[in-house]
């Protein structure tokens, strides 16, 4: 009874269930899902002799759930998903079809087909039919060949003894664990039951028998008293009287020897029941010394984490002076590139100095030449040196020489028309300029206005994008907090802007102190806050979850299929948990240096799994 208690807490409790059959079994019990009739486990039953072999050719189909529809199958599948508690394999009623195999063969040692060794209910055959009508049963190995020649290889066989030959001829076997499965756990307790009953009826029957025996005891000694009171009043009857008493006595001994027989037979059952509770002590004192392995080695692991934690600060500090030195390094740059500027600045000051030499060296030129009728070449063989270096004596002698031309006489009629023309290429230079000035005029009022209006449009924006930053980083890192900030808010358009970001459980630092992956998942949040204003049609992202850890990779994914309502994302990652997320997988493979595109639906793929 004992042995039957702990059998049955464990079907209770679904010990050996995975994780996710267990949650949906327990939500079922409580009606939050709908349509849930148990594990395959739970809905067959075969003799003890089937079980292992039964066992067996199931497999991880035991731990199958059936269900009423696929759309209980669906809610099931969907809350799975919510509470990320695992995968489950589910058996609608009203999809699943039975496929049976007619089995004929001469040979000796074939049990059956396995769907028709066990028991179930009706409603069931479908589901029985489609896991076991195809698989067979037989004693030995030898049978299975046999029977596997026979068929072409086309059945699924099991031995008693749990070895499979498989359809196409493969073998799978040797030992089995020495611990009963589900199946054999579920034919052990009724098994115990049946045994328990017959004990249970064994020992009312002795008990009956024994109450019998004291009545005819008492019933004895009564009339042995009566007799020994007789003897002295009927001396004849003493004769008759001795017989009965020595037959009593008789009838005594008889019951005395089989109430001895009950006792052994009671003390045998009780040193067998004592050799079963020695050995669950045994298996007992062995889950202790495992425990206590495993306390041992937890805190050998608990050393080395506070050892590569000491590592870690180690590494930080140094990531530390390495940000450090960068800074100064970006900072000299920084001051290199001014001085560049500030040469650069001075060269064009020079350039325009120059062109200004040349400007007023051609005008003089130009004088010499209206004035003069002297070009370059001639001006440079009739010059003469200054007298003395002196500037005065040079003007005395120029007025010298022009009072000695106005001693010439005749003026030069053509300087009126020589005047018109010069005077006329004045006005339309002027003029020119003029235009020049205003169009530059013009040109600045609208650089003003389209400057204050970019300004205007910038910072609206950059505010709605820092708003959807902190939302969007708060979302993908499951808390923490996020800020753009501006170098310069007075000078919006040229100045920088700092991205500061505190991840859950850190402080509220720079971009430029987080680690590699939280940089890329922060950009990544920027980014995604970016389309949340700006929503485009169509987005290719290439590896930009490459840096991110697995946890990291999920959210990612669960994020892109949230922004997939308005924005179609193409994806290229080699991460198993952005493919997971997909809807459709593409590859290219090459084979004899052909290219091939593979395509993968997953959620058409996940019904065929679900159907077979």
């Amino acid at each position: 009874k004992s042995r039957i208690n702990i059998l049955s807490d464990m079907e209770r409790e679904l010990e050996g269930f995975s994780n996710a059959v267990r949650v949906v079994i327990q939500e079922g019990r409580v009606s939050r899902l709908r349509g849930i009739h148990g594990t395959v486990a739970d809905i067959i039953r075969t003799e003890p002799k089937y079980a292992l072999a039964v066992e067996i050719a199931l497999g991880a189909a035991l731990q199958n759930v059936i269900v009423d529809r696929d759309e209980d199958a669906k809610s099931a599948i969907n809350m799975l998903k919510q509470r990320n508690a695992g995968r489950v394999t589910f058996l609608p009623l009203s999809t699943i079809r039975g496929q049976y195999s007619d089995l004929r063969s001469r040979l000796s040692g074939i049990e059956g087909i396995a769907a028709d060794l066990v028991t179930f209910d009706r409603q069931y055959s479908d589901i029985v039919g489609n896991l076991l009508g195809r698989t067979a049963i037989v004693d030995t190995m030898d049978t299975a060949i046999a029977l596997s020649r026979e068929n072409s290889s086309r059945l699924r066989i099991v031995t008693l003894d749990g070895q499979v030959v498989n359809p196409g001829g493969s073998i799978t076997g040797g030992s089995t664990g020495k611990s009963g499965g589900i199946l054999s756990r579920a034919a052990e307790i009724e098994t115990l039951k049946v045994q328990a009953d017959k004990l249970d009826l064994a020992l009312k029957t002795v008990s009956t028998e024994l109450a019998e025996a004291e009545r005819e005891l008492g019933a004895a000694k009564f009339e042995l008293d009566a007799i020994v009171t007789s003897q002295r009043e009927v001396r004849e009857s003493y004769v008759r009287t001795e017989a009965i008493y020595n037959q009593a006595q008789r009838r005594i001994e008889e019951l005395a020897g089989e109430l001895r027989t009950e006792e052994l037979e009671a003390k045998e059952r009780e040193t067998a029941l004592a050799a079963e509770i020695a050995a669950v002590k045994t298996k007992q004192n062995a889950l202790t010394a495992k425990i206590g392995t495993a306390s041992e080695r937890k805190s050998q692991l608990a050393a080395q984490a506070a050892h590569h934690s000491e590592r870690l600060q180690a590494v930080l500090a140094e990531k530390m002076e390495f940000e450090g030195r960068r800074t100064k390094a970006e900072r000299e740059a920084q001051e290199a590139n001014r001085d560049i500027i500030n040469a650069e600045r001075d060269y064009a000051a020079l350039e325009q100095r120059k062109l200004s030499a040349d400007m007023e060296e051609k005008q003089l030129l130009d004088k010499l030449w209206d004035t003069y009728e002297l070009s370059r070449t001639a001006a440079e063989i009739t010059r003469q040196d200054l007298p003395d270096g002196s500037v005065s004596k040079a003007q005395r002698k120029i007025g010298e020489l022009r009072r000695s031309i106005s001693i010439l006489g005749i003026p030069n009629i053509g300087a009126i028309d020589e005047f018109e023309r010069v005077n006329s290429r004045y006005v339309y230079l002027t003029e020119q300029r003029d235009d020049i000035q205003q169009a530059r005029n013009e040109l600045l009022r609208v650089i003003s206005e389209i400057t204050a209006e970019m300004e205007k449009i910038f910072t609206h924006e950059f505010a709605l994008i820092n708003e959807s930053f902190k939302e969007t980083f708060i979302e993908l890192f499951g808390g923490g907090r996020a800020e753009l900030i501006l170098e310069d808010e007075s000078d919006p358009l040229n100045c920088g802007v700092e991205i500061k970001a505190q991840p859950p459980g850190k402080t509220f630092r720079s971009l430029s102190l987080l680690s590699g992956g939280e940089r890329a998942f922060v950009a990544i949040a920027l980014y995604f806050a970016i389309m949340k204003i700006h929503p485009t049609p169509f987005c290719v992202m290439d590896e930009i979850e490459s840096a991110l850890d697995e946890e990291n990779v999920r959210r990612f994914a669960e994020y892109c299929r949230k922004m997939s309502a308005n924005t179609q994302f193409v994806l290229i990652t080699h991460r198993r948990g952005t493919m997971e997320g997909s809807d459709i997988l593409l590859g290219v493979t090459m084979q004899k240096g052909v290219s091939t595109i593979l395509s993968l639906n997953l959620e058409e793929s996940e019904k065929l799994v679900n159907t077979a």
